[in-house]
């Protein structure tokens, strides 16, 4: 099966090994090891085995950076379109903003 872990392609990445999958883009590739930059500016090399496809999509359950404040709430997709999603949180306020600023559950 054909991925798409090519470079300058944005994919979710598993950071720091936690449970949670972050949008970055593939800026190398070394044999099987990929590097990319998250989002928020962190970079790091990884492998196939933290890597996914990037697939956000509407009725999605994530945690958003709430107005890009450092701090993560539960809430879920509504819409999308290209990289601009609305969340509406658990707690109900929403925002629109970009996937740059979600991570999920895969």
């Amino acid at each position: 099966m054909a991925d798409d872990f090519e470079i300058g392609k944005t994919i979710l990445v598993n950071w720091s090994k936690d449970k949670y999958w972050y949008p970055a883009t593939v800026l190398k590739i070394d044999g099987h090891r990929y590097f990319v930059r998250f989002h928020d500016g962190d970079e790091e090399w990884t492998n196939k085995s933290f890597m996914k496809t990037e697939d956000i999509k509407a009725g999605d359950k994530g945690y958003g950076n709430y107005k890009n404040a450092g701090k993560y709430y539960p809430g879920q997709v509504t819409q999308r379109k290209g990289p601009a999603i609305h969340i509406k949180y658990d707690d109900g306020d929403e925002e629109y903003t970009t996937i740059s600023f979600v991570r999920v559950l895969r």
